[in-house]
């Protein structure tokens, strides 16, 4: 049986003396010692270094630290490279590993060893990141003296003889693996014979997203009165964006309203080998499709707020990789968390979460299937607006507080002494409240965070409002959070006959 971590931390006590005249006042305090917290270490790419799994661990990290409290600190050991060497935040890296050096493998491996409030390593892995030096990073794994987390964000089915050795050997040295998907899962049960129980499923996790109108965010994108389609996400020959570019005469043939938007920069590796020949392939094919006026590049790398406005106001998101291996896609994962419909080639991340009804699958690189799936969606808003509905609500449970949370969870059942899961308390925030708070008092209901003034208003909503807002009104002390308190007990009021019962509203 796991121990759980004492709470209760050492208390010593200090007197100290105070001379005033003939008389002395002791004064006692007492000083907690400083707790020492176990340390998670992470180990993958992580910003600023421009990649998916860079942004995945930061995500992965902020969501931790969000969300616990005394209970263990996150610490990253950040992936560089010959191209790939970066200056990182100093308060969350505390170490680099060099995947192009072998020696840094058995010097980063020293470190963690030698480090006695490291009690858990999780590593990303992607192929990728260590194709430079595979059996360093084997023999780097094999060192380290601590509990060890895999997480594998590619599982390749039917591998040969070497590929299958190690991925194998990568499970045998880990405690515990993570995948994404169910599929993932499966494919290393049966292709690399892991055992069920080794393997933790935990979703990619998606950003809870503060809805914005989508015709205010058109028009500061100026793209007002268009149709929108998107795609982010770093430009490389996997992507084959050309495949929706052969789609858009179809699509505009219908909609000639339509602009598609393609967000992103080339991938730096790919860049630093070719530089942009992809991009200008992509601009040729615009030019020889004769569709300049509906085809926009925003070439830069999107910082996470402007993202998630340019994926509100799409009105269809397409995802057209055409590697049928390709088991997770983070900017998959950012479109449902937008409440985009979902055009996409049926990598397996697409088919288990758009068997839901929140998108459209379409074969790899056929463009006329693409064109046939955007029109049905561009000629029905209402099927649209029941798209956004459905994947906003299924996205909710992979969202990163519960990424967080099912991480947590995966670290303190491979420690010998059990983590005492403890957990931040949220900043009281009621700005939905004031927001569906009228003259009148509270309304019933909001179409996501829009209040819906067709829905009316019931009195029992009002006098659970009344409860809130008085509380939070002795908290606060602030007169807006009185007239809130004000505006609901007069609702109330005006509610109750003159028999003392109240009218059904």
């Amino acid at each position: 049986m796991r121990r759980t971590l004492a709470t209760t931390p050492a208390i010593t006590q200090h007197f100290l003396t105070r001379d005033f005249g003939r008389e002395s006042i002791l004064i006692r305090s007492t000083a907690r010692k400083a707790k020492v917290l176990p340390k998670i270490l992470l180990v993958g790419s992580y910003l600023p270094r421009q990649c998916g799994i860079a942004t995945y661990t930061y995500d992965l990290k902020n969501s931790l630290d969000a969300i616990f409290r005394d209970c263990f600190t996150v610490k990253i050991c950040a992936l560089a490279s010959a191209i790939e060497n970066h200056t990182y935040d100093q308060a969350a890296v505390e170490s680099v590993l060099n995947t192009d050096e072998a020696t840094s493998f058995d010097a980063v491996a020293k470190q963690i060893n030698a480090d006695t409030a490291i009690s858990l390593v999780m590593v990303q892995h992607e192929f990728g990141l260590f194709k430079n030096n595979e059996e360093a990073f084997l023999l780097f794994l094999t060192k380290i003296k601590k509990p060890l987390v895999i997480a594998f964000h590619t599982v390749l089915p039917k591998p040969n003889a070497d590929l299958k050795a190690y991925v194998k050997k990568i499970v045998s040295l880990a405690s515990e693996i993570t995948v994404m998907t169910n599929s993932s899962a499966e494919l290393l049960q049966s292709f690399y014979q892991v055992a069920a129980n080794k393997i933790t499923i935990i979703p990619h996790g998606t950003h809870l997203v503060e809805h914005q109108n989508q015709a205010i965010l058109k028009s500061k994108y100026k793209v007002k009165n268009r149709k929108v389609l998107s795609t982010f996400g770093f430009l490389g020959p996997g992507k084959s964006i050309e495949t929706t570019l052969a789609a858009l005469p179809a699509i505009i043939e219908k909609h000639p309203e339509v602009i598609f938007l393609i967000v992103g920069k080339t991938h730096p590796t790919l860049f630093n080998q070719e530089g942009n020949a992809y991009k200008q392939f992509l601009q040729e094919q615009v030019i020889a499709f004769g569709i300049e006026n509906h085809v926009r590049f925003i070439d830069k790398f999107v910082p996470l707020p402007e993202l998630l406005e340019y994926l509100q106001l799409s009105d269809c998101y397409i995802f057209t990789s055409k590697d049928p291996n390709q088991a997770v896609s983070g900017t998959f994962s950012y479109a449902v968390s937008c409440g985009c419909p979902i055009v996409s080639t049926p990598i397996p991340h697409a088919k288990e979460v758009l068997k839901n009804d929140n998108g459209f699958l379409f074969d790899f690189l056929n463009a006329d299937q693409l064109a046939d799936r955007v029109v049905v969606l561009l000629d029905n808003e209402e099927l649209r607006n029941r798209m956004k509905l459905i994947g906003l609500h299924s996205s909710s449970a992979n969202s990163w507080q519960n990424a967080a949370l099912k991480h947590a969870e995966t670290f303190s059942n491979q420690l010998e002494q059990q983590l005492k899961l403890t957990y931040k308390k949220p900043e009281i925030n009621i700005s939905h409240l004031r927001r569906m708070t009228t003259e009148v008092g509270i309304l019933q209901f909001s179409k996501l965070n829009t209040p819906d003034l067709a829905s009316g208003y019931t009195l029992d909503d009002n006098a659970r409002a009344l409860l809130v807002a008085a509380e939070n009104y002795n908290l606060t002390r602030q007169k807006i959070d009185l007239q809130l308190v004000q505006k609901y007990l007069h609702f109330v009021l005006r509610c109750q006959r003159e028999n003392g019962c109240t009218s059904l509203i």
